[in-house]
């Protein structure tokens, strides 16, 4: 799996502390050290909890365990890495990188604004109130389950904004003061852009007649039937019923609405295809890549429009482009995500107006590679692949400066020196889940 090189990430993502402070028991014992600057192996528990908890949300979304055994001892693909060690290791990295940035901050003779302070002050009033229930001691007896107490959430807290005013000193908001030439110059050299034809691996499951045929209805929940298809009809019940000559219900598959079938919490239930059917779509597959390749993209188009499982309902997905990121780990987000990192590998790998067809968990992709659009993360009709979202993956400005900032501390991890004896015994899989104290 693509290793990530998405170190820093803007305040408001997904950011790590970096801290020497006090733990609960006396002063704590510093994990890594760069000149003045060091972070202490209380914060490196609590960075881990942060981690566990963010990847126990993204994993329960696609219905899996991130406190189980078995997740963590997992091998990822075809690597010999376990989900905990690389996920350990993710976090190991941004704990250094995010003590280069305190380097940096201080270097740069920055001073955290007041109003910074302050909100963080108020922050932890509210958290004493609330949770400790007015004790600053009862917020310890909670915190320290993640290595933490009230000083070093609190410092946490004021790490996250002096990352926040360091990027906003090099950079302005949304990267405003960034050149246009180096946006386009990232742009062009860490993004890719593309159509596919997805072939999925399971189909949604729909209402089926006696035949085992989906039933396909009008807007008032009668049956839709396509008398032009029809061979005869008969009087069933008292309403006319049309047949094909091969005995089966004439449905008018174009105009009707199937039935979804779903499970008790109203999700859509599905089937997986057996492995001869899968077989069968990756011939299918095989024909598809090979017509698109002899053709153009007007071909592929008219392909991916008959053929592919995506929902292109939406006026805005029928002929835009999509975009992804060579240079980020989407497995960073959710295990489940390492589909977005296969397809991005594979088209780093082709040349413009190229097709090919990529396997992953999620089914079998024929993707066609396209040059990118000059100033497309600029484009409203591509907000979904460059704005802000949940996880800020996708996020064009926060990916640019990352990587600004990641060059540009680069010098610095040279000189950071690790106690790794207090590494033992740490990794995502012993430790607990850490929800909201971050």
């Amino acid at each position: 799996m693509k290793k990530s090189t998405r170190i820093l990430a803007l305040v408001c993502a997904i950011v790590l502390l970096l801290s020497s402070l006090a733990s609960c028991g006396g002063k704590a014992k510093a994990l890594l050290t760069l000149d003045s600057q060091s972070l202490s192996v209380n914060t490196y528990r609590l960075m881990l909890s942060i981690r566990k908890g963010e990847m126990a949300f993204a994993i329960s979304q696609g219905y899996g365990n991130a406190n189980s055994e078995k997740f963590w001892g997992t091998v990822i693909d075809d690597s010999s890495t376990t989900y905990n060690d690389y996920y350990t290791a993710e976090v190991f990295e941004k704990a250094q990188s995010y003590l280069t940035a305190l380097a940096l901050f201080d270097e740069l003779g920055l001073t955290l604004p007041n109003a910074y302070l302050k909100a963080v002050d108020e922050e932890m009033a509210a958290l004493v109130s609330g949770d400790g229930e007015g004790s600053k001691a009862k917020l310890n007896a909670i915190l320290s389950e993640f290595g933490a107490n009230y000083d070093i959430l609190r410092e946490y807290k004021l790490m996250v904004k002096k990352i926040e005013w360091l990027i906003l000193s090099l950079y302005g908001e949304n990267a405003s003061k960034v050149s246009s030439t180096v946006k386009e110059t990232y742009f062009k050299e860490n993004y890719v852009a593309f159509q596919q034809i997805l072939l999925s691996n399971f189909h949604y499951l729909f209402e089926t007649d006696k035949n085992g045929d989906e039933i396909y209805y009008n807007g008032d929940g009668s049956i839709a039937y396509d008398v032009q298809k029809a061979a005869y009809s008969t009087a069933e019940n008292g309403k006319f019923v049309y047949y094909t000559a091969d005995d089966r219900i004439a449905y008018d598959t174009e105009n009707g609405k199937r039935k979804p079938l779903t499970d008790d919490k109203g999700n859509q239930l599905t089937e997986r295809y057996t492995t001869g059917e899968m077989l069968d779509r990756l011939n299918l597959a095989i024909n598809l890549r090979d017509t698109a390749s002899q053709g153009s993209a007007p071909t592929f188009q008219k392909l991916r429009l008959a053929y592919t499982d995506e929902d292109l309902s939406g006026e805005e997905y029928s002929d835009t482009l999509s975009y992804l990121a060579t240079n980020v780990s989407y497995a960073s987000i959710s295990p489940s995500w390492s589909t977005l990192d296969a397809i991005a590998a594979k088209l780093s790998d082709m040349g413009d107006g190229e097709v090919a067809i990529v396997q992953t968990d999620a089914g079998i992709h024929i993707v066609l590679k396209y040059p990118v659009e000059s100033g497309a993360y600029a484009d409203e009709r591509y907000t979904q692949w460059f704005g802000d979202s949940l996880y800020r993956i996708y996020d064009f400005n926060s990916n640019l400066i990352n990587d600004l900032l990641t060059t540009r501390l680069a010098d610095y991890n040279a000189k950071i020196e690790v106690n790794t004896d207090l590494l033992n015994g740490l990794s995502l899989k012993t430790s607990p889940s850490n929800f909201y104290y971050n």
